[in-house]
């Protein structure tokens, strides 16, 4: 398969770059933030069928990265670093049988379905023309919205009868299908379509940050990537405002000086004499598709 193929958009696919946010296991009903939690072998179940609708239609429009297609190889060898630290945060991690996949779009998003599935589309890579330590940022971001299992608590507060729309319309958001799933009709089942809230995403990139950090990348890259993303036109407001951007930067500024010695440790490094990060040079960035 040719290089060129990952030029496909895949058909009626809509971008949902929604950076996510990560936790503690919790073998028990509610969430470690005292929230009421959906069961777990439901959601991962739905997430694995939802997960595999993705790659077979990413497959059929030619859309799939090769085992042997390069920028495949890149994304998983960022992911595996990441993986491998993730039971820390939360034991079941360690049971997933995790996937990583390419998808070749023009959509911005990065996606870690519940149960260790993952899925990068190119867009992210080449609108915002990412280095690997911003890209890792993007990645374990989204892997801690599985760990901390955020989808659970959002299915959790729908009620139990509801769980059964599981496999039509309660992933839609991750997978950006958008009206090409059938969605509940009724108030109540509209709590099913997943969104996570300011809370869910400072926790994510707190989570994700120092997940990054103990895999040996520079957390300073959370800046440079936000950078990137102010910078990029195409992008809907919400990606901007959720939370507000330039509390977010505020926010990641203020978690450095606890994260940068453990960047440090984990890359041998002396952390009173880390050199200065140097913000990748973006060039003209491309329009992204996020909407």
């Amino acid at each position: 398969m040719r290089s060129s193929l990952f030029a496909a958009v895949l058909a009626g696919l809509l971008p949902a770059l929604a950076f996510g946010q990560a936790a503690k296991e919790s073998a028990t009903g509610t969430s470690s933030r005292g929230l009421p939690l959906a069961p777990v072998e439901e959601i991962e179940s739905a997430a694995i069928q939802q997960y595999r609708d993705l790659v077979s239609s990413a497959a059929r429009h030619r859309a799939l990265a090769p085992e042997e297609h390069p920028p495949l190889h890149r994304v998983r060898a960022i992911a595996e670093r990441l993986i491998e630290r993730a039971p820390s945060y939360n034991r079941r991690a360690s049971q997933w049988k995790w996937e990583v996949n390419l998808i070749g779009s023009r959509h911005l998003n990065v996606l870690c379905m519940p149960g260790g599935k993952i899925a990068v589309f190119t867009g992210i890579i080449d609108a915002l023309r990412l280095n690997d330590d911003e890209l890792a940022f993007a990645i374990a971001h989204e892997i801690a919205h599985a760990l901390q299992e955020h989808a659970r608590e959002r299915v959790g507060r729908a009620r139990p009868a509801d769980w059964l729309l599981l496999n039509s319309a309660v992933f839609a958001p991750f997978l950006g299908y958008g009206d090409s799933v059938p969605q509940p009709a009724t108030d109540g089942n509209k709590l099913l379509i997943l969104k996570y809230t300011n809370d869910d995403e400072s926790d994510a990139d707190g989570v994700g940050l120092e997940l990054a950090a103990r895999a040996g990348f520079d957390p300073r890259a959370a800046l440079s990537f936000w950078q990137k993303v102010s910078n990029t036109q195409g992008l809907p407001a919400w990606l901007l405002t959720h939370p507000a951007y330039n509390a977010r930067i505020r926010d990641i500024e203020a978690r450095l000086p606890a994260l940068l010695p453990i960047y440090a440790k984990a890359t041998g490094q002396d952390p009173e004499r880390l050199p200065a990060y140097a913000m990748p040079a973006q060039g003209k960035p491309e329009p992204g598709r996020a909407n």
